[in-house]
């Protein structure tokens, strides 16, 4: 679906703690153990696959999000409300 909505292939990854792997990365990157972040990532992050945009999706998408935004000063208030 990324790839349909950006319009450019996305790299998928191995692993399900996304938010705390990274955080580890970081870690790691900063304690020293690995020089910086991209040494930390590159070592440490395994690539699964590779999607690629599927054109049909990505006019969908396009069309979806330009009738949201042309919507969205008119429902403004409505989001505001169902916020709190």
């Amino acid at each position: 679906m990324m790839a349909d909505v950006f319009g450019t292939p996305v790299e998928t990854v191995k692993g399900a703690e996304g938010p705390a792997f990274g955080a580890a990365i970081l870690a790691m990157a900063g304690s020293g153990v690995y020089g910086d972040v991209r040494e930390a990532a590159k070592a440490l992050v395994k690539r699964s696959g590779k999607k690629t945009p599927d054109q049909r999706n990505r006019l969908v998408y396009t069309e979806a999000g330009n009738r949201f935004r042309a919507l969205y000063p008119a429902l403004k208030e409505y989001f505001q409300e169902a916020k709190e």
